[in-house]
């Protein structure tokens, strides 16, 4: 949905009336009640703090800039961020989201969904008709998708699609980032794709417990991090195909 910092009223129905901070609490209250993040507030397989929206009352969702439809976001989902290097996380918690973020939604969870947004991405960006799209989404993990997003080798895909010195992170651009179709019946690529989301699940908890952690306990959950990330890359590799070669160009900025 589009909350701007200056106002979040819509120009034509309610324009000046009241501004983003306006629909924002800290606290959970009558009318705040749903749990809202800004692309500030997502890292690397983390959520980092959520405050609350105004929800359900006379000015919203009615009358806020270019409200998207609820559905979007009262499911599982993928939350990125909106500009620089991509920040992905899960979101298992109907987290609502201004413009910063960038929402993935499988198909799947969108099924008897009808719009005109659904209908114009439809129209505009897939070959396959819908039914074919949810029947596909559901062989489809987020925690494996995750894990594409936040390796290297998704880093360096996104610069050569969106160019240099760009740092918009599009729809567009995530769109053509290839999320690669695992045979299932061949047990060397299951044995990637499970030990790929068996890697992201350790860290969504690892990120969640640096987050308390301290002195040495926290140098040696980093430590763990660090591990567990690079190993994220290798398995990205070899489920892509890359070479020592190819390696060593995604990595030759660092």
């Amino acid at each position: 949905m589009e909350l701007t910092k200056e106002s979040a009223a819509d120009e034509f129905k309610a324009k000046g009336k009241f501004r983003k901070k306006d629909l924002i609490s800290n606290a959970p209250s009558k009318i705040h009640t749903k749990k809202y993040v800004e692309g500030k507030n997502i890292d690397r397989y983390l959520i980092l703090e959520h405050k609350y929206l105004e929800w359900d009352t006379a000015r919203v969702p009615e009358l806020i800039s270019r409200p998207t439809f609820p559905e979007l976001y009262e499911c599982p989902k993928i939350l990125v961020n909106k500009l620089g290097d991509i920040k992905a996380t899960i979101d298992y918690e109907h987290l609502y989201c201004d413009q910063t973020i960038r929402v993935l939604v499988l198909f799947k969870y969108l099924r008897n969904v009808e719009n005109k947004s659904i209908a114009n991405s439809l129209q505009k960006y897939y070959k396959f008709e819908r039914r074919k799209l949810e029947e596909n989404s559901e062989k489809v993990n987020y925690e494996y998708i995750l894990g594409f997003l936040n390796s290297k080798l998704a880093s360096y895909l996104l610069n050569q699609i969106r160019g240099p010195k760009n740092i918009d992170i599009n729809p567009e651009y995530l769109k053509q980032l290839p999320i690669r179709t695992i045979d299932f019946s061949k047990l060397s690529e299951k044995k990637l794709h499970d030990g790929l989301i068996a890697l992201v699940e350790i860290m969504l908890d690892l990120n969640k417990k640096i987050q308390t952690a301290k002195g040495g306990e926290k140098e040696q959950v980093q430590r763990q991090i660090e591990k567990a990330d690079k190993e994220i890359d290798d398995l990205v590799y070899k489920l892509y195909g890359i070479t020592e070669e190819e390696r060593k160009i995604i990595e030759g900025g660092e």
